[in-house]
């Protein structure tokens, strides 16, 4: 019965709410943007999304994956990883509201660093920043649209029941 759960409010279930951002920060940090998704969910007799498993293929042939899960007793946690033949970059969310880590590990598989996230990396800090004048606001509109239309091909796999190739009308912002 919350707000989440009624597309006229929400716009859409989970995948709007939490995992349009981790598409956006994937998208940004690897400069490419998804091409192709796979996708299926659960929406437990209810009008949005509630659980999503996807499967994604990007510009450049790499693949990627994303699940968000909000039928769950436990708290929701953000963990990104990027795994590559060099190494791997795991960027870890804090608890209720810290600012989390970013962890190293080296290709010989030893962890080479922890890097607290600074507290000023927030995109809520950003946002409040930017209306008081004090910084520039961070994210694009185009950013943003260019996660919908990764949003609305997940939603079409998802009922089709098969790959959807992402619509590109202009250049990743």
């Amino acid at each position: 019965g919350q707000w989440r759960q009624d597309p006229k409010f929400s716009g859409g279930g989970q995948l709007i709410d939490w995992g349009s951002h981790m598409m956006d920060y994937v998208m940004y940090a690897t400069g490419q943007r998804i091409s192709a998704v796979m996708a299926y969910e659960n929406r437990y007799d209810l009008e949005v999304d509630v659980d999503m498993s996807i499967s994604t293929r990007f510009e450049d042939g790499a693949i990627g994956s994303f699940m968000h899960i909000g039928n769950s007793m436990t708290p929701s946690t953000e963990e990104l990883g990027f795994y590559g033949s060099d190494g791997t970059l795991l960027v870890r969310e804090g608890d209720y509201g810290d600012a989390g880590q970013v962890v190293h590990i080296n290709g010989a598989k030893e962890q080479v660093e922890i890097l607290e996230m600074p507290a000023e990396s927030s995109p809520d800090r950003n946002f409040v920043d930017a209306i008081l004048g004090h910084d520039e606001v961070r994210s694009t509109g185009e950013g943003g649209l260019d996660v919908l239309r990764v949003n609305e091909a997940c939603w079409e796999s998802a009922q089709i029941g098969r790959e959807v190739l992402v619509p590109w009308a202009g250049s990743m912002c």
